[in-house]
């Protein structure tokens, strides 16, 4: 059976939880719950007996005025109530968040391309009592497209990727606990993690090293797998899936700006540039979805057949059976994200332990489809010096590549000169300046220079809206904001 385990003999089941927000996003599941739905079920009862028995007419026929009555009152007593009531358990649950987890606007950071078996997760209780044998699947599983649900972060029938596993009631999962054998349970215990574990990420295949990703990603990938604890592995995954999306996003933007295309080719890169910059330009600025988006309808088409401006990133977009593309499991990441920003939540540790076994195949393969950064890496200009004679420039940057804090001293030799302080990614066309994308900034707050993104342009006074990487402060520069007016479609 789906969602529980076996009841011992004898004992009454136990009632299904109430899961928040599951049907339609403002009323609980099971309906006949929910306090909502009946008032709004009564109150349209109720003006359909009152106006249809009324001996009064207004011009109009009987059953359209019953029916816009009932439609007036069902929506004004019973959904307008429930809508305030979602708003208040996202204001509750926002300030219950932990402090290191970033606060999204609005809601709101190709060589290894096989398929990614992630594990069931069998939780003790559920193998105790229906007598599993434990331990992992005994043969890989490929990895489905789909999206996860938007439902209730508390849904119980939320499923892993690749498996039918489910999630179980506490109640008859202890009350199964008890009543299995003490030898099975210690069995269990040596080979399946208990959800309500604490130390590191226990899966995560790292298909690409440290050092070839961009410092944002390395760093919060590596933050993820120090986490101890199923809520801030939860957190930090979430954080750590953003970041690669917004990396990836910044970067192909810069190629494509700093592309110089055939006349043939001009509209494919004006249409790509001009609706990036309209996301920048609205009132929550650019979000996950703003960049998924994005990479979907506009780099899609660019992507294909040219590989000299925008090398390894067809091969990550491409997508087919057994093979997830980048974007649809950055999609699904969004989705889980934006299921926790709604109010989603996981409420327990046991269901922040499942949440995150179900999500982690997802970033495992973004992660894979993400080699082609390691041949684009970003650096930090520190100095370009004119070599008068040689007419060439000695240029110190620093390697903005692995989580090592110290980024590495490089140099080079360039005969036209760049930017001191700014992000370079490093293309086979040459240095793009990633600028004011991507920017290193002084954060008042930290009191020190932090890398940050550009998250939207405020028109009303002018400013560029930036936030950092690491802890998500908002900074602010005019200059940027000048600069980012001033780019080319």
């Amino acid at each position: 059976m789906r969602g529980s385990v076996g009841a011992p003999s004898g004992r009454l089941p136990v009632s299904q939880p109430k899961r928040r927000n599951a049907v339609w996003r403002l009323y609980d599941a099971p309906l006949r719950r929910d306090w909502a739905f009946w008032m709004m079920l009564a109150w349209g009862a109720l003006a359909a007996v009152s106006i249809g028995t009324s001996k009064k007419t207004h011009g109009i026929p009987v059953w359209l005025d019953t029916l816009l009555a009932v439609l007036f009152f069902m929506a004004f007593f019973g959904v307008v109530p429930a809508w305030i009531r979602l708003v208040l358990r996202r204001r509750r649950d926002s300030k219950s968040e932990p402090s290191g987890a970033r606060a999204e606007t609005g809601s709101s950071v190709g060589e290894d391309s096989r398929a990614v078996a992630p594990m069931a997760v069998a939780p003790r209780a559920a193998q105790a009592a229906t007598g599993a044998v434990p331990g992992w699947p005994t043969a890989p599983v490929q990895l489905k497209k789909r999206r996860p649900t938007r439902a209730s972060g508390a849904q119980a029938d939320r499923r892993l990727p690749a498996t039918e596993t489910s999630r179980v009631d506490p109640l008859r999962a202890h009350q199964a606990e008890a009543n299995a054998e003490g030898s099975t349970r210690r069995n269990l215990a040596a080979a399946t993690p208990h959800l309500g574990h604490t130390g590191p990420v226990p899966v995560l295949s790292w298909a690409v090293p440290s050092g070839k990703l961009p410092h944002p990603v390395a760093r919060a990938i590596r933050r993820l797998r120090q986490a101890h604890t199923p809520e801030a592995q939860y957190d930090d995954l979430l954080d750590a899936a953003e970041t690669l999306a917004i990396v990836v996003s910044c970067t192909v933007a810069a190629l494509v700006q700093n592309w110089k295309p055939q006349p043939a080719d001009l509209p494919l890169r004006a249409t790509a540039l001009s609706v990036l910059k309209g996301k920048y330009c609205t009132t929550a600025g650019v979000m996950f979805g703003s960049w998924t988006s994005w990479l979907r309808r506009q780099v899609t088409s660019l992507a294909y057949g040219r590989e000299e401006i925008l090398p390894g990133l067809s091969a990550a977009l491409e997508d087919g059976p057994g093979n997830i593309g980048l974007i649809e499991s950055l999609d699904a990441l969004r989705e889980e994200r934006n299921c926790a920003a709604h109010g989603g939540r996981p409420k327990s540790r046991p269901e922040a332990a499942l949440r995150v076994q179900e999500q982690l195949p997802y970033l495992d393969a973004a992660l894979a489809k993400t080699a082609f950064m390691g041949n684009l890496p970003w650096i930090l200009i520190e100095s370009c010096t004119l070599r008068r004679r040689a007419e060439v420039f000695d240029v110190t940057a620093r390697g903005v590549m692995g989580d090592h804090p110290d980024y590495e001293i490089l140099s080079y030799e360039w005969g036209a000169p760049v930017v001191n302080d700014c992000v370079y990614v490093m293309s086979p066309q040459g240095p793009a300046e990633m600028s004011p994308l991507i920017a290193n900034l002084f954060c008042p707050r930290c009191r020190e220079l932090e890398l940050a993104y550009l998250q939207r342009i405020n028109k009303a006074d002018g400013m560029a809206l930036l936030k950092s990487f690491n802890r998500g402060h908002v900074l602010t520069s005019r200059e940027l904001a000048e600069e980012f007016m001033e780019l080319s479609d």
